[in-house]
């Protein structure tokens, strides 16, 4: 008779299948990238352990000891076009959302779009509200007012900001580090040389956006770089017509396009390398460009742009997460909890590694003769 195999913590998994810790890790996780014979492998002493099945009822017990609660999710006045497209970044906010309450467990959920002035689809606050009245708590995600905030607070609503924050109101918000995010992009611009950089401010009324433009700002005046108004063109609708008619209007008003370009979102930097590429315009030979953001679109184009990477993942999850905090402990303290989710550049192939000045260029030049 075959014995079963005796492993009881992943670290006697690992050593069974030959492999590390983390390894192990990533297959019960479905993480990518792993050999399938390795993943097999590993899986057969799982299954010979009997350790996924110990888990699964592990987490039903844990699961069953936690107490259930009803959220509404209120997507706040946001670009439906662009992001309810698979990748959008408050798409990945939801599904960071969703990982939560899979391992949560008991977690009610309900989905909600809030539009100042209503689109089709779109509740207005009054049923919002009442809506709203019937959950545990709500999360916002998108762009909410400070009027909504207060409003949620009034009837008693725990609340908890994605991706947002509201000053002057005591509510917990998740964030990333959009500020540094923007510093981090002109950076990359300063060290290739440039010194006219402009920025494609989409969305300027969306906090994160803000936040980003003032990083920018902040670090061409450490700098001493002068920031033309004509460099930093606004795009209210984040729609890819009225981002091409800004191009447009940008490439061919006053001196044209700076040497270097920052994008502020995403959606706004792959809209801005097809309006490159489809005007002859080489990036990064004749421009740099930095964006936001880390899509799966901008993954695959050509160039790889570099771009400064947010998690919005990370985001849902953990907003959730501290909302049910919240819920189970009836936290109603004052003081606001913020949580700032760190960025990471990633170089793409889109900065040049310097750009002269024409006297330079003619220097050099000389030099050469």
């Amino acid at each position: 008779m075959q014995t079963k195999v005796q492993a009881t913590d992943l670290r006697s998994i690992a050593k069974l299948a030959g492999v590390s810790h983390s390894t192990v890790s990533r297959v019960i996780n479905g993480k990518a990238h792993i050999a399938d014979d390795t993943r097999e492998r590993v899986l057969a002493v799982l299954r010979e352990s009997g350790y996924l099945s110990r888990r699964r009822a592990s987490r039903r017990l844990r699961h069953e000891k936690r107490r259930p609660f009803s959220v509404e999710v209120v997507l706040c006045q946001f670009s439906r076009h662009n992001e309810t497209l698979p990748g959008g970044f408050q798409m990945q906010v939801l599904a960071g959302i969703q990982d939560f309450v899979e391992d949560y467990g008991p977690v009610e959920q309900h989905l909600s779009y809030w539009n100042e002035t209503q689109h089709r689809g779109d509740v207005d606050t009054a049923s919002l509200l009442r809506t709203c009245e019937q959950r545990d708590g709500v999360l916002l995600t998108g762009n909410p007012t400070p009027e909504l905030v207060f409003a949620l607070r009034k009837i008693g609503k725990a609340v908890v900001l994605a991706d947002s924050e509201v000053e002057g109101t005591a509510v917990d918000s998740v964030l990333s580090d959009n500020v540094w995010g923007g510093r981090l992009a002109a950076q990359q611009l300063i060290a290739a040389g440039v010194e006219r950089i402009g920025c494609l401010v989409t969305t300027p009324q969306y906090i994160p956006c803000k936040q980003r433009l003032w990083g920018i700002q902040m670090e061409l005046m450490m700098h001493g770089l002068a920031m033309r108004p004509g460099d930093f063109p606004q795009v209210i609708e984040h729609d890819e017509q009225t981002i091409r008619d800004t191009l447009e209007q940008w490439e061919t008003s006053g001196d044209g396009f700076p040497v270097g370009i920052i994008a502020l979102s995403g959606f706004s930097t792959m809209y801005l390398m097809h309006y490159l590429v489809s005007h002859g315009i080489s990036c990064p030979d004749d421009i740099s460009v930095v964006g936001f953001d880390n899509l799966d679109a901008l993954r695959l184009m050509v160039p790889s742009p570099t771009r400064v990477a947010t998690f919005p993942r990370t985001i849902g999850r953990k907003a959730m997460k501290r909302l049910v905090e919240k819920l189970n402990s009836q936290d109603v303290d004052d003081v606001p909890h913020k949580v700032v989710i760190p960025v990471e550049l990633m170089a793409g192939s889109t900065v040049r590694t310097s750009h002269l000045s024409s006297d330079e260029s003619k220097v050099d030049a000389a030099n050469s003769d």
